[in-house]
């Protein structure tokens, strides 16, 4: 009998603090979700552009005397990559049952993303001095694009920590549920 009242809280004070855990989560969740969408549709925008950016590379003369080569590394192709994979976890992430490796899994690709959408902002500066005309819009619009994202997978990231790290209740299902189990059943034993 010891046990059953054991698991069960008998205390309010408790199961208000269930509740409210369980509204943050859920309402963290939703946001999450939110921002994988976003996430997702930036990288893809991200990428059709960085096509396009690749696709205009060359050399580009506006007079006799004003020559310039127009370059690109591919950077919004490779860099978009890992914020779409961080999206697709975020909204892995963000459904009721969602395990905690997932979770980590949106936290660590959504850091991964935050360094790569960083890398591509700077390569995007570094290769504007060199552009002109309707190239040099597609690279400020690929800049654009990369510090939105970044700053959507900075929130990501936060909201990830949370459900991962921050959450009591998320902490008794991770790697401590065997001690906890062991626990239970010592109780058992002894009762």
């Amino acid at each position: 009998m010891k046990h059953q009242a054991h698991l069960s809280p008998s205390d309010p004070n408790q199961a208000n603090q269930d509740r409210v855990y369980d509204e943050r989560t859920e309402d963290a969740k939703k946001v999450v979700r939110v921002l994988a969408i976003l996430e997702i549709i930036i990288s893809l925008f991200v990428f059709c552009c960085g096509i396009v950016e690749v696709s205009m590379t060359g050399e580009s003369c506006a007079g006799y005397y004003s020559c310039h080569e127009e370059r690109s590394v591919g950077q919004a192709i490779w860099c978009s990559i890992f914020p779409f994979i961080a999206g697709i976890f975020g909204i892995v992430a963000s459904k009721a049952y969602s395990k905690t490796l997932q979770i980590r899994l949106l936290l660590v690709f959504s850091i991964i993303g935050i360094i790569a959408m960083a890398l591509m902002a700077i390569l995007e500066m570094v290769y504007l001095y060199w552009r002109a005309g309707t190239f040099r819009m597609v690279q400020i619009i690929l800049f654009s694009a990369a510090a939105v994202n970044f700053f959507l997978l900075i929130f990501s990231a936060s909201y990830g920590c949370f459900l991962a790290c921050c959450n009591k209740r998320n902490q008794g299902a991770g790697a401590n549920s065997g001690t906890d189990q062991n626990a239970t059943s010592s109780m058992d034993s002894i009762s």
